[in-house]
């Protein structure tokens, strides 16, 4: 990755309306700036500009869809359609596993009024080492790792499928809510706010 590819990625960003954030490239969620949350869209434009490391995307009117145990999210989203939207993934993975539930990645959509803040969901039990399986983002507090960063263990790429998607992506969709519900209200999965 080199800053000319950074710049590009970020320009190409605040074009179709996203905010980015810079990152610190040690952890991948790690923004490299304190009060990015609050910053105007202008600010973000104004205070990215020369970051040559990892950018992150702010969720201020999109919602992000994280998977991070595929087969478990296959068990509990069997039989749901996810339309065709953006995804970001790294390395090889396959896109379509992705869409499927079958690969981590992560699907972008817009976000409809009534999906709530970000959310953490994982297996139910006791202790800090319970396992994510999935995780919600959306709002202006939370972020995520986009393209053309690179993982900081792995040293794999982020990338993107159907990325001019991103200008008009699908609203998030509810029947992959309403079944996330069901399964939190049968004690299927935890629910725990994001911070």
């Amino acid at each position: 990755m080199d800053a000319k590819e950074i710049e590009k990625a970020r320009v190409y960003y605040e074009k179709i309306g996203l905010a980015v954030v810079p990152l610190t490239g040690k952890a991948p969620k790690g923004a490299a700036v304190v009060g990015w949350q609050e910053w105007s869209r202008t600010e973000t434009h104004q205070k990215t500009k020369g970051h040559t490391g990892n950018i992150g995307i702010r969720m201020d009117k999109l919602a992000v869809l994280d998977i991070d145990n595929p087969a478990r999210c296959q068990e509990l989203f069997a039989g749901i359609e996810i339309p065709a939207t953006a995804i970001c993934y790294r390395g090889d993975r396959d896109q379509e596993k992705i869409s499927h539930f079958q690969e981590r990645g992560h699907l972008y959509f817009s976000r409809p009024a009534w999906l709530p803040e970000p959310v953490n969901y994982k297996e139910p039990g006791d202790g800090d080492k319970k396992k994510t399986v999935f995780e919600v983002r959306c709002g202006s507090g939370q972020q995520c790792v986009a393209p053309p960063s690179i993982h900081p263990d792995d040293k794999d790429q982020y990338r993107w499928h159907l990325p001019k998607m991103l200008g008009k992506l699908p609203e998030f969709p509810r029947q992959l809510w309403d079944r996330v519900q069901e399964i939190v209200a049968a004690g299927g999965i935890e629910e725990k706010m994001a911070e």
